[in-house]
C-alpha cells in the first residue's frame, strides 16, 4: 500500500539524535551503571595518572550517564565536559553531578558539533562512539 505522504528526505544524524539516542540508553541503561562499564576509566587512570598534574578538563564523548567521566574528574581533580545524542543520558549525567562541586557541562548533541574552543580541553576519550559515513566523502 503506497503512502499519499510526501518523502520528506532526513539526515541519518537527525534521526539518531531524536529518536535512536534515547532508544539506544534505554536498551543499555541498566549495563552503563554496572562496575563493568567502569574498566576503561581505570584504565586510564592507571595509563596516565601519572600525568594527574596537568589535567584540569576531560570531555567524553558519548558519555551517556557520565559514570566514567565521574570516575576520571574525581581522580583527575577536573572540570567535566560530556556531549551524547540522548536526550535522557544527559539528564542522568547532569544528575549525577548535581551538588557534587564538580564543574560540569553536558550537551545533547553529536561529537561533530562540541561547543568547545580548540585546545580547551586536556583530555578526550570516547564512551561510546556510532558514527555514520556519506559516500561522497570517500569518493
Amino acid at each position: 500500500m503506497e503512502s499519499n505522504r510526501p518523502f520528506q528526505k532526513r539526515k541519518q544524524s537527525d534521526i539518531f539524535l531524536q529518536v535512536e539516542g534515547d532508544n539506544w540508553f534505554a536498551r543499555n541503561r541498566e549495563a552503563l551503571s554496572s562496575s563493568v562499564n567502569t574498566v576503561s576509566a581505570d584504565f586510564i587512570i592507571n595509563r596516565i595518572g601519572k600525568f594527574k598534574p596537568t589535567i584540569s578538563s576531560i570531555l567524553e564523548v558519548g558519555c551517556a550517564n557520565a559514570i566514567k567521566l565521574e570516575l576520571l574528574t574525581t581522580f583527575f581533580e577536573a572540570k567535566a565536559f560530556g556531549v551524547d545524542p540522548s536526550i535522557a543520558a544527559i539528564g542522568d549525567a547532569r544528575n549525577r553531578f548535581n551538588g557534587k562541586g564538580i564543574p560540569n557541562k553536558f550537551w545533547v548533541g553529536e561529537s561533530s558539533a562540541i561547543p568547545l574552543k580548540d585546545e580547551s580541553i586536556d583530555l578526550a576519550f570516547l564512551g561510546f562512539f556510532s558514527t555514520s559515513s556519506h559516500r561522497k566523502i570517500f569518493t
